[in-house]
């Protein structure tokens, strides 16, 4: 076995739940000596070493990932885009690759498959709220739109002492405020 470097990492064959709580607590900054008494205080044999190696790992992508939010989050403010439209779309991005990488691996074991599909599961309802949030402000947007170029409409019209035609009213909503009918 000279040579060969494992695939995986011990740490990856834990329970979910006690893996999540890892992750957990690398993120939040615990040592890797509190994070070793955490797994072994669950009853399960590690190494200061495999929690070291794991810890890397885990804090290279931890690392990626806010690089990835800080730049999405640069060119948002950069470019005007709408950030609720971009979160939607890297959180698809996201979610494509992790299925990708999920339906082509070969030596997933049980622990890490139940994993991966929990956190499929939770990206996917993250991405559903996104969306659901999404067309709440828009169509809140629109209503109040409408509501102010109403308003408008009304203001308008009492100062021209009511000679505007509906059709003059209309031209204002849509080709002045860019508003639809």
């Amino acid at each position: 076995m000279a040579g060969r470097r494992r695939k995986h990492f011990k740490l990856s064959g834990l329970p979910p739940d006690l893996l999540a709580a890892v992750n957990d607590r690398l993120a939040a900054g615990a040592t890797y000596a509190e994070v070793t008494a955490l797994v072994r205080g669950e009853g399960h044999d590690v190494s200061p070493s495999a929690v070291a190696r794991y810890g890397q790992q885990f804090a290279f992508v931890l690392e990626e990932a806010n690089r990835t939010r800080d730049w999405v989050r640069t060119l948002a403010s950069e470019t005007g885009m709408d950030p609720l439209e971009m979160e939607s779309g890297g959180i698809k991005v996201v979610l494509h690759r992790l299925v990708s990488a999920f339906t082509q691996a070969q030596d997933l074991d049980k622990a890490s498959a139940i994993e991966m599909a929990r956190v499929i599961g939770q990206i996917s309802r993250s991405s559903a709220e996104v969306e659901k949030v999404r067309a709440r402000v828009l169509a809140d947007i629109q209503m109040r739109l409408k509501e102010a170029a109403e308003a408008a409409s009304e203001r308008v019209q009492k100062r021209v002492g009511g000679r505007l035609t509906p059709e003059e009213l209309t031209y204002i909503r849509t080709e002045l405020m860019g508003l639809t009918a």
